[in-house]
């Protein structure tokens, strides 16, 4: 068996990459990147099959991570590619993820995944970092393996080789970690609350820790230094008021993780519920201009577009401040919270673009493919909410459409790069919710204009 924390054995082998393109590979391509490797004893049993499709489906997110999965079976080139097309004629799944065939066991014998005294392949994952050491070997017997736990173990794994700090029991990205000293672990128990509650039904009591959302060391004097400098502009220093903001962050980054889709189309829900309020707000403020100039000017006449709006926008809607609110939360939050999962599944997967490259082609697709439809709807429906008239939508849209939309690759498209390209996948949303604040004021300030 090999060993933590030993140099991985190097191999080279025949795979079935995706497409069903025949190569030959070794272990050193993946030099800079993860490596797991998923040992099967054939292609063929249920348990493999299982491995074989889930991990495949979950390759996306192994990408994120910089992350390869790569299958090992023992069984022929001809056998692994009669499975792979019973699979894709069955239209299961189209398979993403190479599949080596380690016919003369060469690979399984130097990983120790093989018995000579039984004369048994056994099935496992072993878990290479990006410089070729071995992290993690897992052994099981006709039960498959996690992948949820698999992502969490390559997720810790990296966090500990940029931080150099411990992950505790069912540490998830953005928990609390120890530093590894005695007095620095002192910390994570300090700020960790020892919580009793029923385990069950039974009146047995467990004890267990609930460790909260903390930022490692670099990103707490980030987040310190950015809060002070916004507390200073509304000339509040308040401790108080800093570490109840911190508080608020760390909650939304948990339910981040463990309810993804809800708080990101809650989120989007209530940023809506904000743009409108701001929306209403603009509104008044240029009718209310308006009718101060035609009043000094001793000029009753209003324009009629200004006289429509006063009357649908002289108060705050709640109605229209729930419907927007509601398109944020089912509309918005939703379609963001997957189109970027789909294009990462077409970038990465479809298209296998290069790493570097990866975040311009996002920006393209997604200034080209989703911005003019989603645009065209929303100007439609901000200007339906606020007149009720088709004629007067249709018309606004056939008005400003071509100018906001070029407006909008001009300013948004950088705007959608730095998402794109530099934001953390669970905060893609929330980024471009921030964006559409100002974007829909900007809408609002063109249909007044």
């Amino acid at each position: 068996m090999i060993g933590i924390r030993e140099k991985a054995p190097a191999w080279t082998a025949t795979a079935i990459m995706p497409n069903n393109v025949k190569k030959t590979i070794s272990l050193s391509d993946y030099n800079g990147r993860y490596v797991a490797l998923i040992f099967l004893s054939t292609s063929f049993n249920t348990s493999s099959l299982s491995d074989l499709l889930s991990y495949s489906k979950r390759q996306i997110e192994f990408d994120a991570l910089n992350c390869q999965v790569i299958i090992v079976s023992n069984d022929s080139y001809y056998t692994i590619l009669s499975c792979i097309n019973s699979i894709d004629s069955a239209g299961l799944n189209d398979m993403k993820i190479p599949i080596v065939s380690d016919y003369n066991l060469n690979i399984v014998k130097r990983y120790g995944m093989y018995s000579d005294s039984d004369d048994v392949i056994m099935e496992g994952v072993v878990l290479i970092s990006s410089n070729g050491i071995v992290r993690h070997v897992y052994l099981n017997n006709n039960v498959s393996e996690n992948i949820e736990e698999v992502i969490r173990l390559v997720k810790a794994f990296q966090f500990t080789d940029k931080n150099g700090e411990v992950c505790p029991a069912n540490w998830n990205p953005g928990d609390m970690t120890i530093k590894a000293t005695p007095t620095d672990a002192q910390d994570y128990f300090n700020h960790n609350k020892v919580s009793t509650e029923p385990s069950d039904s039974n009146s047995t009591t467990s004890v267990r820790l609930r460790p909260t959302r903390e930022y490692t060391p670099l990103e707490e004097e980030q987040l310190n230094s950015t809060l002070k400098r916004l507390l200073s502009i509304i000339g509040s220093s308040s401790d108080v008021i800093l570490s109840s903001i911190k508080r608020i962050i760390n909650s939304y980054n948990a339910q981040l993780q463990r309810k993804p889709l809800i708080t990101k189309a809650v989120t989007s829900g209530i940023i809506a519920l904000i743009s409108e309020c701001l929306r209403v707000y603009i509104t008044k403020r240029r009718l209310n201009y308006s009718l101060t100039r035609s009043t000094r000017n001793n000029n009753l006449i209003m324009n009629p577009r200004d006289i429509l709006s006063l009357s649908t926008a002289s108060i705050y809607s709640w109605q229209k401040v729930v419907i927007m609110g509601s398109f944020g939360f089912l509309v918005s939050g939703p379609l963001h919270h997957y189109w970027y999962r789909f294009l990462d599944l077409i970038v990465v997967n479809k298209m296998a673009v290069p790493l570097k490259i990866r975040g311009l082609v996002k920006v393209i697709i997604h200034q080209l493919a989703l911005t003019p439809s989603f645009l065209a709807f929303t100007l439609g429906f901000m200007e339906y909410l606020s007149t009720h008239s088709t004629t007067t939508t249709y018309s606004t849209i056939k008005r400003l459409y071509v100018r906001t939309l070029f407006t909008n690759w001009k300013i948004i498209t950088i705007l959608q790069a730095i998402n794109l390209g530099a934001v953390p996948e669970s905060h893609k949303v929330i980024f471009n919710d921030l964006i559409n604040i100002w974007w829909f004021s900007y809408l609002t300030h063109l249909t007044l204009v």
